[in-house]
């Protein structure tokens, strides 16, 4: 039996190995495809069936996100993608996250969250590492003065009242603390989340703030990175 492919572009030895003990202890096989994934199309006309890539950032932002769209190109859309962040800062995260890479860890972590990244990926699911996590928050902060702002609009299918919430979630605020601003139950909030969730197709809260990110919507500054801790409940549930 020939087993679905994890492809492989990580530069340096050390964390290339440790990624290939993870892919493995899934049950998977693997394949260093090189600079870009230029073995794309030739894996693409073999009989492997490729699940999942990862790769690193050493040539670039730029030179990944191109990367990405090549591989995608060749094995679908919607391959889910893992990228070791090499270096971080607005610059390297903003084309990743609006090439759609929602899963982005810490190269100094590949031995803790690879298997991790890759599980989620492929479940169609967000993953960062803590440290990456906090430039995301920070990068919001930065990036979204409150003289910028614009609420959520019809243009992402969002209603009054879930545009209203989704604002509040992106200024770190708890479901309970959302529910008494506007003044609705918190049950109210958790269906306005489901709701939006459902409409955007993702299943936790930082894919919200990335789905607003790709969608280049200017929001509040962040308060804390705590709306979406690693392994919190508030990273997967309404």
């Amino acid at each position: 039996m020939v087993l679905p492919l994890i492809l492989l572009d990580i530069d340096d030895p050390r964390a290339a190995s440790s990624a290939e003990r993870q892919v493995q202890a899934l049950g998977f096989s693997w394949l260093r495809v090189g600079s870009g994934g230029r073995l794309g199309h030739h894996v693409a006309k073999s009989q492997s069936s490729v699940a999942a890539a990862v790769l690193d950032t050493c040539d670039g932002p730029c030179a990944t996100v191109e990367a990405v769209r090549s591989l995608r190109g060749a094995f679908g859309a919607h391959l889910p993608v893992v990228v070791l962040l090499d270096e971080g800062g607005e610059s390297a995260l903003r084309p990743l996250i609006r090439a759609g890479v929602e899963s982005l860890i810490d190269p100094r972590r590949v031995a803790q969250d690879v298997g991790r990244a890759v599980t989620h990926a492929l479940r169609g699911e967000a993953f960062m590492s803590p440290r990456v996590l906090a430039e995301v928050c920070d990068l919001l902060r930065r990036t979204s003065e409150p003289r910028h702002r614009r609420r959520l609009s019809p243009a992402q299918d969002l209603t009054a009242q879930e545009g209203c919430v989704v604002d509040r979630l992106l200024l770190g605020m708890s479901n309970g603390a959302i529910a008494e601003e506007l003044d609705v139950t918190e049950a109210t909030v958790k269906s306005h989340l489901s709701q939006v969730m459902k409409k955007w197709r993702v299943s936790s809260r930082l894919q919200v703030v990335l789905h607003a990110m790709r969608a280049e919507m200017d929001v509040s500054p962040v308060v804390e990175t705590r709306i979406f801790p690693e392994d919190s409940p508030a990273a997967t549930k309404v």
